[in-house]
């Protein structure tokens, strides 16, 4: 009876707590410094793609504070759920923030009272091309692996980059439509050389969110250049 009632408790205090808790995810693909405050007390400070941060805000944290690039590129403030009710689901926030394509918040499963969605992002905005630049002997394949890593497709449809060549490609793109690749998408870049039968990669899996040069050399690497 007693170990019943102690884990009641825990089972008690866990959904309390959860009842409180505030997340806000944001999605940093340009690797801005994002600083998050609760009111005044700076919670994190981060440059990575991929920011979760949740909490139990108390009752003088009101407000949620998104600094981005020292305020350059965006300063956002939000509602927290201090002062909630016990039936509080919180405030959950995603958020995408680039340099080229504005950023937007989504309120996710959040009480009405928490700060409504803004969406001033347009990943159609810009005209995005990735450029494969051949300097190896051999005619080679470009490939492409969209939102996983290492499920490479060699474009058949526009067939061999020869040597001294280059190729763009768009959102306009056949064989990019034809696999499924857009502005917003995650795509791994290769190269797919068929005397050796092997992918090589130029990238790793990234957000399609601005321009990208990659050059397969001699030496049978790929790099990414400006």
């Amino acid at each position: 009876m007693k170990n019943k009632k102690i884990f009641l408790g825990i089972m008690l205090t866990f959904f309390i707590n959860t009842a409180f808790s505030d997340s806000l995810k944001i999605e940093n693909p340009n690797e801005f410094n994002i600083k998050i405050y609760y009111s005044d007390n700076l919670v994190l400070n981060s440059n990575n793609k991929f920011i979760n941060d949740e909490r139990h805000p108390n009752k003088n944290e009101k407000e949620i504070r998104v600094i981005v690039d020292n305020g350059n590129i965006l300063k956002k403030t939000l509602m927290s759920s201090a002062d909630r009710n016990s039936n509080s689901k919180g405030c959950n926030y995603s958020m995408i923030i680039t340099k080229n394509n504005g950023w937007k918040v989504d309120n996710v499963i959040s009480e009405s009272s928490c700060s409504p969605s803004e969406n001033h992002y347009d990943p159609a905005k810009e005209s995005i091309t990735y450029t494969i630049i051949n300097k190896s002997p051999n005619p080679v394949y470009p490939a492409f692996s969209v939102n996983k890593s290492n499920s490479f497709v060699a474009d058949s449809i526009s067939d061999f980059i020869q040597p001294n060549e280059s190729r763009k490609y768009d959102i306009k793109d056949k064989f990019w439509r034809s696999i499924g690749i857009k502005n917003g998408k995650k795509v791994q870049t290769a190269i797919f050389e068929p005397f050796e039968q092997e992918y090589i990669k130029c990238s790793q899996l990234e957000l399609v969110d601005k321009s990208k040069n990659y050059i397969f050399h001699e030496d049978g690497k790929c790099t990414s250049i400006k």
